[in-house]
Formats: C-alpha cells, structure tokens, sequence
C-alpha cells in the first residue's frame, strides 16, 4: 500500500517514540532481569508514551513484546527465565499510534559474552547494514532477498527463510510480503514482478544465524510461538521500517535519516 508523504511522517513520529525505548535499554540492567519484568517494562513505556501494544492478543499472543533468548529465534513468550550474563536477548516490539503502526527489533548482547558470540553479532549487524544500505527505489523483492543472502554468506551467516518481512502503515502487517532468501520466494507471485515503488513502506528484519551443518533447521517450541535453532545455535534479529521515497531510502525510526547512513558500529546493543 503505498503511502503519502503526510502520512509517511505520522508514521515515522510513531516509529521514533518506540525506538527511544530501545535507545534506553541498558545491557547492564538487563542481567538478571526476567523476560517478563521487560515486558512490564514495555507495558509501561507504551502507557506513558500513548501507545499501544499491537502484538497483545494479536492472533492469541500473550504479552507486550517478544523477548528471543540466545537459540531462541523469534517470538520468545516472556516468562519467569532469568536474563544472564553471556546470552544474547533480542527484543521485539510492535504498537500502534495515531492509527499508524510501527515495529522495531534489536538484539542485545549482554557483557561477559564470548569473543565467538562479539564476533557473531557484529558480523550479523554488519550484514544488516549492508542490506539496508543495498536497498533502492525500484528495487524488486527477488534482488532484495538476493541482497540479504549475499551480505550474510560473505560473513559466513545465513538468514533464517521462514522468517520474512513486511509492509506496515494502517495494519502491523500489510503487503508485501518481503522475503530474505531467494528460495523462499513466492506464494503471492514472482519477486521480481513487486518493486519497491515511492511511497512503499516495509519492515526489513532478517534473522541471522551461523552457517553450519546438516542439523541447522529451527523448531517451534509447545507454546505455538516461539522458534528456536535446532543446533543451538544463537540467532541475531534486527528491524527497521524504511520508506521507498524518489531519490532513496530512509529510516523511520531514525527519523527520516538515509538508509546509506546506517552506521556499521551499531548504535546501541552492545558495550
């Protein structure tokens, strides 16, 4: 659904209020710290800020916010698990403002991490950047989804296939449906007849993981929501939502800055 230039801006003052709780998330606070005392704090920040949560009830969810914990990929349920030093936690949160919609994730890594788990995470972040920085006006879903397979091989990630991303505006989950891996593509048609035309909004949000061997699938867990790596392995998820405009592509959570200036240090996440 392609959007106005008044209404893309509505969107983006929404997008900047979340992304403000995730400039405030402090790794040292996060330890030891249960999942479900984040999602308290998400219930709250959203109550402050005149939000609301788009993913409580949504589809029978059961919280504010997703809190993934090391070999959990997506959709971690909080519960009473206790955050520890080491594990990598990626948070996930969708709200409603004004009747536009938003949706951020991040992955944190907490201190006392192994060099193999800093290495992993910068190599996942950099491989976002790359794919965030490759995205252009007219560019369609079948090059975006080669776009995120490239700049994970060459760091030796992959990103997960089953987990894609999506337009966003009036619903959290609107068309396109936007694929990160070329062999997923495509229940709605050929990626390469959707381009990303001025005024499309998605939210770009791969999921990395080490490549690895034969056991490299994901599961989900009892609950019907949360995924994890068969192998272990730890996954790494960050989104943004980017606005196709006429000359570029920007970032809406950064307020309107150039998707080309996403820095290759990430801006929070890690000490």
């Amino acid at each position: 659904m392609v959007k106005s230039g008044i209404e893309i801006a509505r969107m983006q003052q929404v997008a900047t209020t979340l992304r403000s709780y995730f400039d405030d998330v402090d790794v040292l606070c996060m330890d030891g710290v249960s999942s479900i005392e984040i999602d308290r704090s998400v219930r709250h920040f959203l109550h402050r800020r005149g939000l609301q949560s788009a993913l409580t009830g949504y589809r029978g969810y059961p919280a504010h916010c997703s809190v993934s914990i090391n070999e959990v990929a997506v959709h971690g349920i909080p519960d009473e698990r206790v955050i520890s030093r080491g594990d990598v936690v990626s948070l996930d949160i969708a709200a409603s403002g004004g009747g536009w919609f938003t949706d951020m994730a991040w992955s944190f890594l907490m201190p006392g991490a192994s060099r193999k788990s800093r290495d992993e995470y910068l190599r996942a972040w950099r491989s976002f950047v790359d794919l965030v920085r490759s995205i252009t006006p007219d560019m369609n879903l079948q090059e975006l989804a080669r776009a995120a397979e490239e700049s994970a091989a060459k760091r030796g990630l992959i990103p997960i296939a089953e987990f894609t991303g999506h337009g966003i505006g009036r619903s959290l989950h609107e068309s396109p449906v936007v694929p990160f891996c070329s062999h997923a593509l495509f229940n709605s048609g050929p990626g390469e007849r959707i381009r990303l035309i001025p005024g499309v909004v998605i939210n770009v949000e791969p999921v990395y993981r080490v490549q690895s061997g034969s056991d490299s699938g994901i599961t989900r867990d009892e609950n019907g929501w949360s995924y994890r790596t068969t192998d272990g392995s730890r996954a790494y998820h960050f989104e943004l939502t980017l606005a196709i405009g006429e000359r570029g592509v920007s970032i809406l959570q950064w307020a309107g800055m150039a998707a080309a200036e996403l820095s290759e240090t990430p801006p929070f996440g890690m000490l």
